[in-house]
């Protein structure tokens, strides 16, 4: 059933996204075209900047629309009426939290492609020769001292980081939409209260950290600190990459427990 279940999933997020990740790339090959009359006359630049400018704007709109549409299908499909037949299934809410975030994640990921690839579209010839060039050279030069495996170790982890950080973002999202359903009436607004909640919290740690790490940094420690940093500059970056990982991890954990505890115990259904 679970297989059934992304399937369904992916079809429903599919008739949203394919328009969007067409458009995305279609703005791309667009861009292209248009650099094919490259000149440097002003009515070209006013044309080439306008293209570049809607390109990029189309890109981040997918990237937008993947997190809303993501999101719009977890509300739609377990608390609306919708969640009538979709909790009669033989799937448990745990189940039924994988799928959705797996799906929106997913597609996620493909509109971040989608930009990646009309970018390169947009760049291709001699502007994106040059790129690969000026890149392979300042890898082919770096100084004796930097260790390029430790490099792409740092590569790997932080996509590891910004993958997890993708699962965050959407949990983030459902469980505001979860504790939102506990209300018996205006459950949107109570969602917006609660992220509204989460974002004040963020800002007010956000400051406090700012404020000690500012007092911190005029005692004397901080020298000793940014020395040991420099001496073991690698063992100092893989923690930090390591720790940003394991945060992520552990506040999936937390976000994916809440709305899974919510809905298992709590399920409020429009």
């Amino acid at each position: 059933m679970v297989k059934k279940l992304f399937k369904h999933e992916f079809a429903a997020m599919g008739r949203l996204m394919l328009p969007v990740l067409c458009a995305v790339l279609g703005v791309g090959i667009l861009t292209r075209i248009i650099l094919f009359f490259e000149s440097d006359t002003i009515g070209f630049n006013i044309i080439g900047g306008s293209s570049f400018l809607m390109l990029f704007v189309v890109m981040f709109a997918g990237l937008f629309l993947a997190m809303v549409f993501g999101v719009i299908r977890y509300y739609k499909n377990l608390f609306s009426t919708e969640g009538y037949l979709s909790f009669t299934l033989p799937v448990t809410p745990a189940q039924h939290l994988m799928v959705k975030s797996v799906t929106a994640v997913t597609f996620y990921i493909a509109a971040a492609l989608a930009a990646l690839v009309s970018l390169v579209i947009a760049l291709s010839g001699d502007p994106l020769v040059e790129g690969v060039k000026a890149a392979s050279y300042i890898w082919a030069h770096l100084p004796e001292e930097i260790n390029k495996v430790h490099l792409v170790f740092f590569a790997i982890e932080f996509a590891m980081s910004m993958f997890v950080a993708v699962f965050s973002s959407f949990f983030l999202y459902y469980t505001c939409i979860t504790i939102g359903q506990m209300a018996k009436k205006n459950r949107i607004m109570m969602a917006v209260g609660v992220y509204f909640i989460y974002y004040l919290i963020v800002q007010v740690f956000s400051t406090v950290m700012s404020v000690l790490f500012s007092v911190f940094a005029l005692t004397p420690l901080m020298e000793r600190v940014a020395e040991f940093i420099a001496d073991n500059i690698y063992l100092c970056g893989h923690t930090f990459f390591i720790g940003m990982l394991l945060v992520y991890i552990l506040i999936v954990g937390v976000e994916f427990l809440v709305c899974h505890t919510i809905i298992r115990k709590k399920l409020n259904l429009e």
